[in-house]
């Protein structure tokens, strides 16, 4: 009977202890968590851009990025190719190419633009080189990344009421 009851005893405490210590444990550590977008440029020049390949280097333990878009000109309106395995690991490398000669734009353009997750109060710090850049035909060119830092969104504290856009 004495282990059985030392069982129940045990038990209980456990329960005790997840039920109200859990909730305390269970709180966020404050680290403010807010969503931004990133921008990838490169400008070309004078010479169409039909391929690159980037990569961006970032802090995973601060920034996860939680999503990837194509850019703006007609080449490059699809998501560029990634590794998924870069969206948390801190080093994402991205490339894409048109297949459409014609309509290889250049100069500045926006070839992508990620979704970033960020934890805490510090501006979030990313990295760009460019690894290659083509033009139509396959023949290398020089291109100068960039990456632009926009949209802060903080999410709403626990317990606020979304608002609406009543737009």
């Amino acid at each position: 009977m004495r282990g059985i009851d030392r069982v129940c005893y045990l038990i209980s405490f456990g329960l005790m202890v997840v039920l109200f210590a859990g909730p305390a444990a269970m709180e966020t550590t404050g680290a403010e968590v807010r969503f931004q977008t990133a921008e990838v440029f490169l400008n070309s020049g004078p010479e169409a851009l039909a391929a690159y390949q980037v990569e961006i280097q970032y802090q995973n333990r601060k920034i996860e990025i939680v999503g990837l878009e194509g850019g703006e000109a007609q080449g490059f309106r699809e998501p560029p190719y990634y590794d998924p395995t870069g969206l948390k690991s801190g080093r994402i490398i991205i490339a894409a190419f048109s297949s459409n000669d014609g309509k290889s734009p250049k100069g500045q353009i926006r070839v992508a633009r990620l979704h970033l997750q960020i934890t805490g109060l510090e501006p979030p710090v990313l990295e760009i080189n460019l690894m290659t850049a083509a033009k139509p035909g396959g023949a290398r060119i020089e291109a100068i990344p960039s990456i632009v830092l926009v949209n802060v969104q903080p999410l709403p504290a626990a317990g606020a009421r979304p608002r609406r856009n009543n737009n």
